[in-house]
């Protein structure tokens, strides 16, 4: 089970949806992998991989508005992941749907984790001075 922690709130509402939706998909990916269910599972990733370039997109955009010094190591950051991601999905047209799968949910969550606590609670503080608090 895949699940959103309070813990990973950066305290922007927009933002903190996002990345709960990237959770509930990385939920849906879990299920997915315990069913054996290997129609949805190139779904679920292909749906990850757009929603992911969404909240990247809408993340940057709102950290080059508002002038945020460490914008460029946040799109390095999100280019690293998009390359992975398109790394493995193109890796589940020939491998192990399954196995990948549980790599792929595996690499996912704890980036995600990783990336909220280490890099998106930093602009936080900034973000929300900037939007008014």
């Amino acid at each position: 089970m895949v699940s959103w922690k309070e813990e990973y709130s950066v305290g922007i509402g927009e933002l903190d949806d996002q990345h709960k939706s990237l959770f509930d998909l990385l939920d849906k990916l879990s299920v997915a992998i315990e069913q054996e269910d290997k129609l949805s599972l190139g779904y679920i990733v292909t749906s990850l991989e757009l929603y992911v370039v969404f909240h990247f997109t809408s993340e940057e955009h709102l950290l080059a508005k508002h002038g945020y010094a460490g914008l460029e190591k946040q799109e390095k950051e999100h280019t690293v992941f998009r390359e992975k991601v398109a790394k493995y999905k193109a890796e589940m047209s020939s491998g192990d749907k399954i196995q990948l799968a549980g790599e792929i949910r595996k690499y996912l969550f704890d980036w995600l984790v990783n990336h909220i606590i280490d890099l998106d609670k930093k602009y936080a503080p900034f973000l929300i001075e900037k939007m008014g608090g």
